[in-house]
């Protein structure tokens, strides 16, 4: 992820601007990935993202780019009892941020490094102040 060192410029705040009123225009799930993928990632520079949602106490995979079908296969149903960063994001309400794999090893050992992603964040996603899922 970009260093975003000093204020964010007038640019920075149109942009930001600009994606939260299509966030609140998205008519569904499929939009907000949507979304994310064109305004979020080329803005701050991840090269994947995946939306999950809880549905029966599970983390279900919504929509996603960047990563294979296969990898986010292995994700797709985890229950909300697992050890993961991204099931901690729903259940904590905070986000986690991992420069490296190392970090990411060393907060959960259980990791495997299963894409080409040198950093992760893990954001959780709120709707009346109540998480619903995680990005």
């Amino acid at each position: 992820v970009p260093s975003m060192a000093g204020p964010v410029g007038a640019a920075g705040l149109y942009h930001l601007t600009h994606v939260a009123t299509a966030l609140a225009e998205a008519a569904g799930v499929k939009d907000v990935v949507e979304l994310a993928a064109d305004q979020i990632v080329p803005a701050f520079g991840p090269k994947a993202l995946a939306l999950m949602t809880v549905e029966e106490g599970r983390l279900q995979i919504a929509g996603y780019r960047g990563y294979s079908a296969e990898l986010v296969a292995r994700f797709d149903g985890a229950p909300l009892t697992s050890d993961t960063p991204a099931v901690r994001a729903v259940t904590t309400a905070e986000s986690s941020f991992f420069p490296s794999f190392a970090d990411l090893e060393r907060a959960y050992p259980p990791a495997v490094h299963q894409d080409k992603m040198a950093a992760w964040a893990f954001l959780p996603l709120i709707v009346s102040g109540r998480p619903v899922g995680s990005l």
